[in-house]
């Protein structure tokens, strides 16, 4: 087809370079953050924990970094952050012993993250924050469904 030009292939190569761009970034923030988790000072550790480093130091340098605390069985885990705002963005991750045929094994996850619900209301699982408060300073953590042995919070200061 002589005159006929189509920029398909190249579209579509292009946006695949940029997906697999995207996939290796957020792989690389993953086990840089989880490097760093495994290792960090930041924070106390315990259901009251300590501001870390200043946040504009960036992603690896939480305002509040609870370190890892057992939940115990506990259903719910308030932590104290002192960070005096709500302009914040909270990530929690648990760790996960269990190591049984189907289990996954032992783990640091998100799984059910949010909470989720299925067949009668007994069978929540997961674990979620659900209030964030700046007076008193203090984030809550419900858990279901004994998929978290440990929990660990971290918040950052949004700019304002």
């Amino acid at each position: 087809m002589a005159g006929k030009s189509s920029n398909s292939g190249v579209s579509t190569a292009l946006f695949a370079g940029g997906l697999i761009i995207a996939i290796l970034a957020s792989t690389l923030l993953s086990v840089l953050v989880v490097n760093q988790l495994g290792v960090g000072t930041q924070g106390l550790k315990g259901d009251t924990g300590d501001t870390g480093p200043p946040g504009p130091a960036g992603i690896l340098n939480p305002d509040y970094d609870s370190g890892w605390v057992e939940t115990d069985s506990r259903l719910h885990i308030e932590f104290t952050h002192n960070l005096d705002t709500s302009d914040v963005f909270v990530y929690v991750i648990a760790k996960w012993y269990r190591d049984w045929d189907g289990s996954g094994g032992p783990m640091v996850h998100q799984f059910y993250y949010g909470g989720d619900q299925y067949g009668d209301s007994g069978q929540t699982q997961g674990f979620y924050w659900t209030t964030y408060t700046e007076d008193p300073n203090s984030i809550e953590v419900e858990i279901f469904g004994g998929r978290a042995d440990e929990l660990r919070v971290l918040i950052w200061k949004l700019p304002e």
